[in-house]
């Protein structure tokens, strides 16, 4: 699909799960700002799962009576929405830079980023949308920023993620 296509399903979930999130944000390639979208992606938090998943749940029916989820785990979530693939990706707050870095991408660029923290942390990894030192120490990220000095680098701008 094009990318105004996405953005504006994008646009329109996310109208929907703004009062059931205390923070919903567009994610993967239309996030990038790709011309082709093939999947749309979002990344949320939210203080109530199960309301979440009750009124998304209703209001996926009433869009469509046929409506069959493909996942729906506790933190993520896969469905079509006016005919388009959704990945629903639910952080905490304390590893929302890492979620939202991570489902952003590209697939390389996040490899190269979590590279990077085994580098730097001299055999760190991520496990669970955390990062942790080898020790197995959680290390937080509450924004996409703390990622990237945790890693050594500036910041880059989402369409410049290759």
């Amino acid at each position: 699909m094009l990318l105004t296509e996405a953005k504006d399903t994008a646009n329109r979930l996310i109208d929907f799960l703004k009062p059931l999130c205390t923070k919903v944000e567009i994610a993967g390639s239309v996030r990038r700002e790709k011309e082709n979208v093939k999947d749309i992606e979002i990344c949320l938090l939210t203080d109530n799962k199960k309301k979440l998943f009750n009124s998304l749940g209703t209001h996926l029916l009433k869009v469509n009576k046929e409506f069959k989820p493909t996942k729906w785990g506790q933190k993520y979530l896969q469905f079509k929405y006016e005919g388009k693939q959704i990945d629903l990706f639910i952080g905490e707050p304390d590893n929302w830079g890492l979620l939202f870095l991570v489902r952003t991408g590209s697939a390389q660029f996040s490899t190269k980023m979590l590279a990077a923290w085994k580098r730097v942390s001299r055999g760190g990894y991520s496990e669970n949308n955390y990062l942790h030192k080898p020790d197995g120490t959680v290390i937080l990220t509450p924004d996409e920023e703390t990622v990237f000095k945790l890693c050594g680098m500036k910041f880059v701008e989402p369409k410049l993620r290759l």
